[in-house]
Protein backbone atom coordinates (compact mmCIF):
# COMPACT_ATOMS: atom_id res chain seq x y z
CA UNK A 1 0.00 0.00 0.00
CA UNK A 2 0.72 3.44 -0.72
CA UNK A 3 -0.01 7.03 0.70
CA UNK A 4 1.09 9.84 -1.58
CA UNK A 5 0.44 12.71 0.19
CA UNK A 6 1.77 16.78 -0.08
CA UNK A 7 2.93 18.64 2.79
CA UNK A 8 3.03 22.24 2.04
CA UNK A 9 2.62 25.47 3.68
CA UNK A 10 0.35 27.22 1.84
CA UNK A 11 2.46 30.78 2.29
CA UNK A 12 4.68 29.16 -0.20
CA UNK A 13 2.48 27.70 -2.20
CA UNK A 14 2.93 30.56 -5.04
CA UNK A 15 6.50 29.91 -4.63
CA UNK A 16 6.24 26.44 -6.12
CA UNK A 17 5.06 26.01 -9.74
CA UNK A 18 4.79 22.38 -9.81
CA UNK A 19 3.96 20.10 -7.38
CA UNK A 20 5.98 17.60 -5.95
CA UNK A 21 4.09 14.12 -5.41
CA UNK A 22 6.01 12.39 -2.05
CA UNK A 23 5.58 9.16 -0.54
CA UNK A 24 4.56 9.19 3.33
CA UNK A 25 5.24 5.87 4.96
CA UNK A 26 4.55 5.84 8.34
CA UNK A 27 6.02 3.12 10.87
CA UNK A 28 3.06 1.71 12.77
CA UNK A 29 2.30 -1.48 13.29
CA UNK A 30 -1.11 -1.09 12.01
CA UNK A 31 0.49 -0.05 9.05
CA UNK A 32 3.19 -2.75 8.67
CA UNK A 33 2.38 -3.10 4.94
CA UNK A 34 3.49 0.84 4.42
CA UNK A 35 7.08 -0.37 5.14
CA UNK A 36 9.29 -1.21 3.02
CA UNK A 37 12.25 -3.47 3.35
CA UNK A 38 15.62 -2.93 3.04
CA UNK A 39 18.87 -4.45 3.66
CA UNK A 40 21.08 -3.86 6.54
CA UNK A 41 24.29 -1.29 6.76
CA UNK A 42 27.40 -3.78 5.67
CA UNK A 43 30.93 -2.24 6.69
CA UNK A 44 33.82 -2.24 4.39
CA UNK A 45 35.32 0.40 2.19
CA UNK A 46 33.32 1.63 -1.66
CA UNK A 47 34.85 0.10 -4.72
CA UNK A 48 36.03 3.04 -6.90
CA UNK A 49 33.38 4.67 -8.94
CA UNK A 50 33.45 3.10 -12.24
CA UNK A 51 33.95 6.34 -14.43
CA UNK A 52 36.57 9.08 -14.55
CA UNK A 53 36.02 12.17 -12.86
CA UNK A 54 37.82 15.69 -11.95
CA UNK A 55 39.89 15.98 -8.77
CA UNK A 56 38.95 19.47 -7.51
CA UNK A 57 39.98 21.50 -4.92
CA UNK A 58 38.25 24.85 -3.59
CA UNK A 59 38.56 26.94 -0.52
CA UNK A 60 35.93 28.25 1.95
CA UNK A 61 34.88 31.34 3.25
CA UNK A 62 37.23 30.96 6.13
CA UNK A 63 40.53 29.51 4.32
CA UNK A 64 39.92 25.68 4.41
CA UNK A 65 41.03 23.87 1.49
CA UNK A 66 39.26 21.28 0.32
CA UNK A 67 39.27 18.19 -1.96
CA UNK A 68 36.41 16.82 -4.01
CA UNK A 69 35.63 15.48 -7.10
CA UNK A 70 33.48 16.11 -10.28
CA UNK A 71 31.64 13.57 -12.58
CA UNK A 72 30.47 15.05 -15.68
CA UNK A 73 29.83 17.96 -16.84
CA UNK A 74 28.83 21.13 -15.00
CA UNK A 75 28.32 23.69 -17.25
CA UNK A 76 24.53 24.63 -17.99
CA UNK A 77 23.75 21.72 -15.47
CA UNK A 78 21.65 20.78 -12.31
CA UNK A 79 24.50 19.00 -9.84
CA UNK A 80 23.93 16.72 -7.63
CA UNK A 81 26.00 17.41 -4.13
CA UNK A 82 26.59 14.57 -1.88
CA UNK A 83 27.38 14.92 1.68
CA UNK A 84 28.98 12.56 3.62
CA UNK A 85 28.71 11.86 7.65
CA UNK A 86 31.42 12.10 10.08
CA UNK A 87 32.16 8.33 10.07
CA UNK A 88 31.86 8.30 6.11
CA UNK A 89 34.11 10.20 2.90
CA UNK A 90 33.44 11.13 -0.23
CA UNK A 91 34.16 7.41 -1.12
CA UNK A 92 31.10 6.33 0.77
CA UNK A 93 29.12 7.29 -1.90
CA UNK A 94 31.07 5.43 -4.65
CA UNK A 95 28.10 2.89 -5.34
CA UNK A 96 25.71 5.85 -5.60
CA UNK A 97 27.41 7.62 -7.70
CA UNK A 98 27.48 5.02 -10.79
CA UNK A 99 23.82 4.85 -10.32
CA UNK A 100 23.38 8.24 -11.03
CA UNK A 101 25.55 9.02 -13.21
CA UNK A 102 23.61 5.71 -15.49
CA UNK A 103 20.74 8.11 -15.17
CA UNK A 104 22.78 11.04 -16.83
CA UNK A 105 23.10 13.15 -13.87
CA UNK A 106 26.23 15.24 -12.91
CA UNK A 107 27.56 14.76 -9.19
CA UNK A 108 29.64 16.11 -6.92
CA UNK A 109 31.56 14.93 -3.84
CA UNK A 110 33.95 16.16 -1.41
CA UNK A 111 35.07 15.78 1.85
CA UNK A 112 34.37 17.61 5.37
CA UNK A 113 37.04 19.90 6.25
CA UNK A 114 39.25 17.30 9.12
CA UNK A 115 38.89 14.40 6.46
CA UNK A 116 41.48 14.04 4.87
CA UNK A 117 42.84 15.11 1.82
CA UNK A 118 40.80 17.77 2.44
CA UNK A 119 42.36 20.39 5.31
CA UNK A 120 41.29 21.72 8.87
CA UNK A 121 39.92 20.54 11.60
CA UNK A 122 36.54 18.55 11.71
CA UNK A 123 34.12 21.25 13.19
CA UNK A 124 30.11 19.85 12.50
CA UNK A 125 29.11 23.68 12.52
CA UNK A 126 30.96 24.63 10.19
CA UNK A 127 30.15 22.30 7.13
CA UNK A 128 27.00 23.47 6.23
CA UNK A 129 30.20 26.61 5.31
CA UNK A 130 32.07 24.06 3.71
CA UNK A 131 28.69 23.14 1.41
CA UNK A 132 28.78 27.35 0.32
CA UNK A 133 32.30 26.53 -0.68
CA UNK A 134 31.27 23.60 -2.95
CA UNK A 135 28.30 25.90 -4.29
CA UNK A 136 30.66 28.69 -4.71
CA UNK A 137 32.94 26.75 -7.02
CA UNK A 138 30.14 25.03 -8.94
CA UNK A 139 28.77 28.93 -9.39
CA UNK A 140 32.34 29.60 -11.02
CA UNK A 141 32.14 26.24 -13.37
CA UNK A 142 28.38 27.61 -14.71
CA UNK A 143 26.28 25.27 -12.55
CA UNK A 144 22.20 25.60 -12.87
CA UNK A 145 21.25 24.61 -9.09
CA UNK A 146 21.89 22.14 -7.02
CA UNK A 147 20.01 19.44 -4.99
CA UNK A 148 22.23 18.26 -2.02
CA UNK A 149 21.74 13.83 -1.04
CA UNK A 150 23.20 14.10 2.73
CA UNK A 151 23.69 11.47 5.39
CA UNK A 152 24.11 11.76 8.97
CA UNK A 153 25.69 15.16 10.19
CA UNK A 154 26.10 15.43 6.14
CA UNK A 155 22.55 15.99 5.82
CA UNK A 156 21.73 18.06 8.75
CA UNK A 157 24.90 20.52 7.53
CA UNK A 158 22.47 20.49 4.00
CA UNK A 159 19.30 21.62 5.93
CA UNK A 160 21.08 24.11 7.75
CA UNK A 161 22.90 25.32 4.22
CA UNK A 162 19.15 25.55 3.49
CA UNK A 163 18.01 27.96 5.52
CA UNK A 164 20.29 30.70 3.79
CA UNK A 165 20.03 29.37 0.27
CA UNK A 166 18.02 28.35 -2.26
CA UNK A 167 18.28 25.10 -3.72
CA UNK A 168 16.06 22.53 -6.05
CA UNK A 169 16.10 20.27 -3.04
CA UNK A 170 17.32 17.84 -0.31
CA UNK A 171 17.41 14.68 0.44
CA UNK A 172 18.21 14.01 3.75
CA UNK A 173 19.77 9.86 4.95
CA UNK A 174 19.46 9.63 8.44
CA UNK A 175 20.04 13.49 9.49
CA UNK A 176 20.90 14.29 13.20
CA UNK A 177 19.17 17.16 15.37
CA UNK A 178 22.53 18.68 16.81
CA UNK A 179 25.54 20.20 14.56
CA UNK A 180 28.37 20.58 17.57
CA UNK A 181 26.19 22.95 19.42
CA UNK A 182 24.00 24.04 17.04
CA UNK A 183 20.18 22.43 17.32
CA UNK A 184 19.06 22.51 14.15
CA UNK A 185 15.19 23.04 15.10
CA UNK A 186 15.85 26.51 15.44
CA UNK A 187 16.07 26.90 12.17
CA UNK A 188 14.14 24.83 10.51
CA UNK A 189 11.12 27.78 10.15
CA UNK A 190 13.56 29.87 7.75
CA UNK A 191 13.95 27.03 5.14
CA UNK A 192 11.59 27.28 2.09
CA UNK A 193 13.46 24.48 0.51
CA UNK A 194 11.96 20.95 -0.76
CA UNK A 195 13.05 18.29 1.48
CA UNK A 196 12.76 14.13 1.88
CA UNK A 197 13.73 12.76 4.76
CA UNK A 198 14.57 8.89 4.55
CA UNK A 199 15.29 6.74 7.72
CA UNK A 200 14.85 3.65 8.18
CA UNK A 201 12.64 1.69 11.20
CA UNK A 202 16.49 0.41 12.95
CA UNK A 203 17.75 3.66 13.45
CA UNK A 204 16.05 5.10 16.07
CA UNK A 205 17.90 8.62 16.66
CA UNK A 206 17.52 9.20 12.68
CA UNK A 207 13.95 8.18 12.33
CA UNK A 208 13.36 10.36 15.57
CA UNK A 209 15.05 13.59 13.92
CA UNK A 210 13.43 13.09 10.70
CA UNK A 211 10.09 13.13 12.55
CA UNK A 212 10.55 15.81 14.82
CA UNK A 213 11.59 17.83 11.78
CA UNK A 214 9.07 16.98 9.95
CA UNK A 215 6.40 18.12 12.02
CA UNK A 216 7.80 21.66 12.75
CA UNK A 217 6.66 24.23 11.69
CA UNK A 218 8.43 25.27 8.06
CA UNK A 219 7.53 26.92 4.29
CA UNK A 220 8.70 24.05 2.28
CA UNK A 221 6.98 21.11 1.04
CA UNK A 222 8.00 18.47 3.06
CA UNK A 223 8.33 14.69 3.02
CA UNK A 224 9.38 11.78 5.31
CA UNK A 225 9.42 7.80 4.29
CA UNK A 226 10.81 5.48 6.91
CA UNK A 227 11.97 1.82 5.94
CA UNK A 228 12.23 -1.41 7.03
CA UNK A 229 15.72 -2.63 8.03
CA UNK A 230 18.42 -1.27 10.05
CA UNK A 231 20.71 0.74 7.46
CA UNK A 232 21.33 4.43 7.92
CA UNK A 233 23.50 7.23 5.98
CA UNK A 234 25.41 6.17 2.63
CA UNK A 235 24.14 2.22 3.20
CA UNK A 236 20.59 3.49 2.43
CA UNK A 237 21.04 3.82 -1.12
CA UNK A 238 24.46 1.64 -1.41
CA UNK A 239 23.41 -1.75 -1.48
CA UNK A 240 22.30 -3.67 -3.93
CA UNK A 241 19.52 -4.81 -1.09
CA UNK A 242 18.31 -1.32 -1.20
CA UNK A 243 17.28 -1.04 -4.67
CA UNK A 244 13.58 0.62 -3.48
CA UNK A 245 15.38 3.54 -1.51
CA UNK A 246 17.27 3.50 -4.42
CA UNK A 247 14.44 4.03 -6.94
CA UNK A 248 12.41 6.55 -4.12
CA UNK A 249 15.27 8.95 -4.67
CA UNK A 250 15.63 8.70 -8.54
CA UNK A 251 11.51 9.16 -8.41
CA UNK A 252 12.24 12.56 -6.18
CA UNK A 253 15.33 13.41 -8.49
CA UNK A 254 12.89 13.69 -11.65
CA UNK A 255 10.16 15.69 -9.62
CA UNK A 256 12.83 18.38 -7.87
CA UNK A 257 14.13 18.72 -11.72
CA UNK A 258 10.67 19.47 -13.25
Amino acid sequence: MKIEICKENSSSSNQHPHRIRFQFAFLLLSLSSLVFSIGCQQGGHSTPPNTSFETVTFETEDQIRLSGRIFGPVQGNPVILLTHSTNETQDSWNPFVDLLLKQGYTVMTFNFRGTAPSQGNEDEIQFALDIKGALSFLGSQGVRGLIIIGSGEGATAGIQFASTQRVLGIIALSPHLNLGKLNISSILSEIDNPILFIVSEGDESGHQAAAEMFHSAHLGVWAISIFRGKANGAALVNSQDNQEVSEHVLQYLEDFLQ
